[in-house]
């Protein structure tokens, strides 16, 4: 086609050959409708910066939330550094390390510090005088400050003296939490107007069962969990509320703490709603056991032969030890009647299911006692009872105790054989049965070992020797656990 007959085709082209649209409106909405459907189906989504924990992570990098140290006694750092290099450049976490502090760095002003240079750390030397130390070797602190993390240092002080060695430097690190200094301004706020947020009492009640069958909601122990914020708050309070006379206390910033707490119940998965609560003292929280001491500080006894003990543990008071001498009980009964009464009189209530009487008489013929009654309630008299982890028995022998534990003991051991299964260092199989065994057999042992019979000590050895050859099998040389 020339470019004549191509313009020309419009004029020349007879109108009844293109179609009638009769619904021409119609027609116009659904197309223009679906090109938008269309346009926005295939149009390239724009995307700002992205979010989340992992990208947040890798952004920061050697930027940690809290800076990391490294603490080491190397006992002549120049022999180290050729270790310390390849430290450097293959372990992550010791080039990211925000310092590094090294003691027993035996420097004195021969070594230059050229020789101890550290790619990316800054080096900051206090050694050792021989003329204040008394010693001509040893000694001497060194710290590498990684200028990632902070490049302005400054050392303040050095001292040095035969029992003592200080160094002190400044950092000001070039990168600080963001949300750390905004918190840094509400904690003192709080301290200054001597009022707790609310966001700080807030805490998590997780019920933890004491029995392993539950027949009430007295079988369970409500453990309250509150922030690391407010664990360090009452741990300030604490130290101003052991001496009243203070200048920097006030009751105000404890009155604030114990009132209006927003506390809920989470059992597995399950959360109930929040419930706001001014009274009693969370159960896992620092002040309480000091405070249900305050509270029942004016509780004592009345009588001089009759002795109240009281333990801040789980809000339960123990009472009562008593000498009663020619068959006259009546001090005794008169302060456990005077004990409830003030119970009942400062809104306290006595659990009757963890009361009873244990009775010692080591008379040959033990007349006939009437039973102890509390409010109506009679108390049960048992030969044992469990008083702070240790059972004492009526007859005040320890066979009930010591089987109890070696029983507990025993138990513990099968993890010990799980752990020795799995190639763990000796190590810290032994760490595992100071801190899991030991421990339980080791409890008020000034109190029971001293009048256990030697059956009962061979029964005690030979659960040491048992974790003795778990931990060390036979023909290798071992630690005694």
């Amino acid at each position: 086609f020339t470019r004549d007959e191509l313009l020309d085709i419009r004029q020349n082209t007879p109108h009844n050959i293109l179609p009638v649209f009769n619904y021409s409106d119609v027609l116009l909405d659904i197309v223009v409708g679906g090109a938008v459907a269309l346009f926005k189906r295939f149009k390239k989504r724009k995307r700002g910066k992205r979010a989340g924990a992992l990208v947040k992570i890798r952004q920061r990098g050697f930027r940690m939330v809290l800076p990391s140290i490294h603490l080491a006694n190397l006992r002549s750092l120049p022999n180290k550094m050729d270790e310390l290099l390849l430290l450097s450049r293959t372990n992550k976490d010791f080039s990211n390390s925000a310092a590094l502090c090294f003691t027993e760095s035996w420097l004195n002003d021969a070594i230059p510090d050229n020789a101890l240079n550290l790619p990316g750390f800054q080096l900051l030397r206090a050694d050792r005088v021989a003329e204040s130390a008394g010693k001509s070797r040893g000694g001497g602190t060194c710290f590498y400050i990684n200028e990632r993390w902070c490049t302005d240092v400054t050392a303040l002080k050095k001292m040095c003296c035969p029992d003592l060695e200080v160094f002190f430097i400044t950092c000001n690190p070039s990168y600080s939490p963001r949300e750390f200094s905004s918190f840094i301004l509400i904690f003192n706020r709080s301290l200054e107007l001597c009022e707790v947020p609310a966001c700080f009492k807030r805490s998590t009640i997780i019920p933890i069962p004491k029995k392993p069958k539950i027949t009430g909601l007295n079988n369970y122990r409500p453990v309250a969990l509150t922030s690391v914020v407010m664990k360090s708050f009452e741990r300030l309070v604490l130290a101003y509320l052991k001496n009243i006379t203070g200048p920097f206390w006030t009751p105000c910033s404890l009155l604030t703490e114990q009132t209006d707490r927003h506390q809920l119940v989470k059992l597995g998965k399950f959360t109930s709603y929040s419930h706001t609560t001014s009274t009693g003292a969370p159960l896992g929280c620092v002040l309480s056991p000091l405070l249900f001491s305050l509270y029942t500080n004016d509780c004592t006894s009345t009588d001089p032969s009759v002795k109240l003990l009281k333990f801040a543990d789980d809000t339960t008071v123990y009472p009562a030890v008593c000498l009663i001498q020619d068959g006259d009980e009546s001090a005794y009964r008169q302060e456990v009647e005077q004990l409830a009464a003030w119970c009942s009189l400062n809104n306290l209530e006595l659990n009757m299911l963890k009361t009873v009487e244990m009775i010692l008489d080591f008379m040959r013929n033990t007349p006939a006692l009437p039973p102890l009654t509390i409010m109506n309630s009679t108390v049960p008299t048992a030969e044992s009872f469990r008083f702070l982890c240790t059972t004492i028995s009526q007859d005040l022998k320890w066979d009930t105790h010591i089987d109890s534990i070696i029983k507990k003991a025993q138990q513990r051991l099968y993890f010990l054989r799980q752990l020795r299964k799995f190639n763990l260092p000796q190590e810290l199989l032994t760490h595992f049965y100071s801190a899991v065994i030991e421990s339980v057999l080791c409890t008020s042992i000034t109190v029971w070992f001293g009048l256990a019979t030697k059956s009962d000590i061979r029964r005690l050895q030979r659960t040491v020797w048992t974790a003795k050859r778990i931990i060390c099998p036979p023909f290798k040389n071992c630690i005694h656990p």
